[in-house]
């Protein structure tokens, strides 16, 4: 889901259907849209190594037991505070 953009970058809400390493920045990596900061799964976009990674979980929820969740949620790094300050 798009959040927000300047035209150049996209804020994106995602959301993974499983828990495998790296899913999101595989998948976007291999659509052509790394995220920000990606120097592993870059592919034709190269991005610094000194780069931070704009990837955040802000909310997760786990299935802890039968009458259980367990649900966390945190702000956005300053870091990435920083790189949307611009969006519209």
């Amino acid at each position: 889901k798009l959040l927000a953009s300047n035209g150049e970058i996209s804020l994106l809400e995602l959301s993974p259907k499983t828990g495998r390493t790296h899913q999101l920045r595989v998948h976007l990596a291999a659509i052509g849209h790394p995220i920000l900061g990606e120097w592993v799964y870059q592919g034709e976009v190269k991005m610094p190594r000194d780069s931070m990674l704009q990837l955040h979980a802000h909310s997760i929820i786990i299935p802890y037991s039968d009458k259980k969740t367990i649900h966390a949620e945190a702000p956005l790094p300053e870091h990435m505070v920083e790189v949307i300050s611009g969006f519209n």
